[in-house]
């Protein structure tokens, strides 16, 4: 069984069928970006979903290969390689009072 559940047609594309929480502070981690990569030596496909601590700022990048078809999936639901989850941002008021004092809103 794979540790992320890969969802098609769904912007973040994947999501851990674990607790994440900050190594440092134990805090839950909250989504920030997600890259979709291309592997040409391989000719594979690959995932780097991001999360951040909103307490302490920790930050961290898991890599998650991925399927052909499971990439162009999320690559259409997307409409590209990045994501950044905004909406998800707006939920946390921790993090939507770093972002706004960094000026985002």
């Amino acid at each position: 069984m794979r540790l992320w559940e890969i969802k098609k047609n769904d912007k973040w594309g994947a999501y851990p069928r674990f607790f994440l929480r900050c190594y440092f502070c134990g805090t839950e981690l909250v989504p920030r970006h997600s890259v979709l990569h291309k592997v040409l030596k391989n000719k594979s496909h690959a995932l780097d979903v991001s999360y951040k601590c909103p307490n302490c700022d920790w930050y961290v990048t898991f890599g998650i290969p991925i399927t052909k078809e499971e990439f162009e999936s999320i690559y259409r639901a997307r409409n590209g390689y990045v994501y950044e989850p905004e909406e998800i941002w707006q939920n946390k008021e921790k993090v939507k009072e770093k972002l706004k004092a960094l000026g985002y809103w």
